[in-house]
């Protein structure tokens, strides 16, 4: 990391913070059975990367990526997993990527604190590259930060097809992505 920038390093866990690294979707359909909305979730923990941060944002000298790998993304429903890995292409793409290049809104953290921002880059799905933002909420305990990226786009966005699965009414045109990350300073 540059001077005035301390460099970050995705771990899964760590004994500072609550929960773990993990990304899901979360995606409205309508099951035939249930005759209602509903949501469906799927999630990883195949969630690596690395940060860094300074008073003014992201070191630009540092690449700031997170990578999902998403063969393991799974949900409640086998038929659906497999339908998510096909819309997804993982055979052929089994990395989503994002690259972030800037945080709006943010003066730094101090031990402590906590953030709320926009992190703003580059998402590579199916091979699709396209700009998203994410609100993010971050706190920093000593030389951990973790946080909770969040971010919705239509599915069409990334030329995935709608999920069409037997007993899936409808599904809505839109999903939501979160990352909750816990990463740890690398000095």
């Amino acid at each position: 990391a540059s001077d005035g920038y301390e460099l970050f390093v995705i771990v899964a866990e760590h004994p500072a913070v609550d929960g773990q690294t993990e990304a899901a979707y979360f995606a409205g359909e309508q099951l035939a059975r249930l005759g209602v909305p509903s949501t469906a979730k799927g999630t990883t923990v195949d969630v690596s990367g690395q940060f860094s941060l300074g008073a003014e944002g992201l070191d630009p000298a540092v690449p700031a990526t997170i990578r999902v790998g998403l063969a393991t993304l799974t949900s409640d429903e086998g038929r659906r997993d497999n339908r998510v890995r096909e819309a997804l292409q993982v055979s052929q793409h089994p990395t989503a990527t994002f690259t972030a290049e800037r945080i709006e809104g943010w003066s730094g953290i101090a031990d402590g604190e906590s953030v709320v921002a926009t992190l703003v880059g580059t998402l590579e799905l199916r091979g699709v590259q396209r700009q998203v933002s994410w609100e993010l909420e971050a706190v920093r305990q000593g030389n951990v930060i973790s946080a909770l990226a969040t971010t919705s786009f239509l599915y069409e966005d990334f030329g995935i097809p709608l999920l069409n699965i037997g007993g899936v009414v409808s599904v809505e045109e839109d999903v939501t992505l979160q990352v909750q990350l816990i990463a740890e300073a690398a000095g």
